[in-house]
């Protein structure tokens, strides 16, 4: 729940962040949505991005190293988030201000089962392939027909108390994103 503490879940280096949640309900800002977060690009080459933070580690500042396994703040619910949770999301990295690529691009539960269950499966593959079945997307945002805002696919966790690499994960505890794409 809140206050719970996330690690990273690679070695890497810090991409971006937002310390101060920028939300409010009457703007719904989509590139605002995600609150307090950070994207960590991994050794792998794929973007780990973790929002709706309540608080971020210090030491944390972009091109920052971190180790799978490190603490980098506390689980909250800050952005479009209704209850506490973290938004978890898997997506290549992009060289524009892209919220639409970085909400997540691909499904990342199969890989926190991997890890899980202690394997090290790395999703570069399944980015690439997404990315290159999408080779506009990091410049041009896709919509959701419903809403005419971007959507992405992404798991919400509703506790991740983790070692290395393995973030807590039930299947009882992820929220099923409309259509298979995440709203945060």
């Amino acid at each position: 729940g809140c206050g719970s503490p996330i690690v990273a879940p690679v070695v890497g280096v810090v991409l971006e962040l937002r310390r101060t949640d920028l939300w409010t309900q009457a703007v719904d800002d989509p590139a605002a949505r995600g609150g307090i977060y950070v994207s960590i690009l991994g050794n792998d080459g794929v973007r780990y991005y973790m929002a709706h933070f309540s608080s971020l580690e210090p030491f944390l500042q972009p091109a920052a190293a971190v180790t799978a396994g490190q603490l980098v703040g506390a689980m909250g619910r800050t952005g479009r988030a209704g209850a506490c949770h973290l938004h978890f999301a898997l997506s290549p990295p992009c060289p524009t201000d892209d919220w639409w690529v970085r909400r997540g691009a691909i499904w990342p539960q199969v890989y926190l089962r991997d890890w899980q269950q202690g394997g090290n499966l790395s999703p570069a593959a399944d980015v690439a392939a997404w990315l290159a079945a999408n080779p506009q997307a990091c410049t041009t945002p896709a919509t959701d027909s419903r809403s005419g805002v971007s959507s992405a696919v992404g798991l919400q966790l509703w506790a991740a108390n983790s070692p290395a690499r393995r973030v807590w994960l039930s299947t009882a505890s992820v929220s099923r994103p409309h259509s298979g794409r995440g709203r945060s």
